[in-house]
């Protein structure tokens, strides 16, 4: 049941169309959150509190480099499944590189 519960809790963190995009935006390169917001027609508050929910279920973390704040990835294996998603659906979520 433990993997279920996990396997669920990610799918739900995942299950959002701002968060979607941040990953997408992430798997490109680290960002700092004003990077981020700038690609949403929402507050800045909001876009953390989607960070927050991102880097709490682990998609995510932050590191400092002096004053300035970065999101990563933790893990590029959730893009395979946002790949299989996106091929479920016949959409395009995540864009595709030539590496």
């Amino acid at each position: 049941m433990q993997i279920n519960n996990s396997l669920a809790k990610l799918l739900e963190a995942l299950a959002h169309p701002v968060r979607l995009e941040i990953v997408r935006l992430l798997s490109r390169k680290a960002l700092q959150v004003n990077e981020i917001a700038r690609h949403f027609p929402i507050d800045l508050s909001v876009v953390s509190r989607h960070l927050r929910i991102l880097e709490t279920i682990g998609v995510l973390r932050f590191y400092r480099q002096g004053r300035n704040i970065f999101y990563q990835l933790t893990d590029r294996k959730v893009l395979e499944i946002l790949k299989v998603a996106e091929r479920i659906v016949g959409g395009k979520i995540i864009q595709r590189s030539s590496s």
